[in-house]
């Protein structure tokens, strides 16, 4: 009687301990499956850009405030919400910081190609239209840019039926 009464405490207390160390040990998995889910991260890490072209830059993983900041305004600047704008020739490090984590993106700034002579030139609007125009008179444009008619184009304008 003596044994069977050391043996059923014995089971007991092996019952209890697992009961309380069991799901411990299985919260600290699902907390490592949740913590490796939600990695944070940049969604670019280098780039190359023209002078005044933009990229957007953005951190996953996390809903925390991201400070971004650059490490050559005069190359590169970037809003608070990660859109980097070419401003000269050159590379800059741009940084997203969130809580104790540092995300970097190596940014290159190429400059701006030069119009080849004899380019095209037209006219486009600055704001509103999407036609480009052979002169800045033409449909009594607000503001008209110069660009060559390759760069209009790619920017999705067409030609104006009126001054061509």
């Amino acid at each position: 009687m003596k044994h069977f009464t050391k043996l059923l405490v014995l089971c007991m207390t092996l019952f209890v301990g697992c009961s309380f160390t069991l799901p411990a040990q299985v919260n600290a998995l699902d907390n490592h499956a949740a913590s490796t889910a939600t990695k944070v991260k940049i969604n670019k890490t280098k780039v190359t850009i023209t002078e005044g072209k933009t990229v957007q830059l953005k951190v996953t993983g996390t809903k925390k405030k991201v400070k971004w900041s650059t490490s050559k305004k005069s190359v590169a600047t970037v809003t608070t919400k990660g859109k980097v704008t070419g401003k000269k020739a050159g590379t800059a490090t741009i940084t997203a910081k969130v809580g104790k984590k540092t995300l970097k993106c190596k940014v290159t700034v190429k400059k701006k190609p030069e119009p080849s002579p004899g380019a095209d030139y037209v006219w486009i609007p600055q704001h509103g239209g999407t036609k480009y125009h052979s002169t800045e008179t033409c449909s009594n444009m607000k503001g008209p840019r110069q660009v060559t008619l390759q760069e209009a184009e790619s920017l999705g304008f067409t030609r104006c039926s009126r001054c061509w």
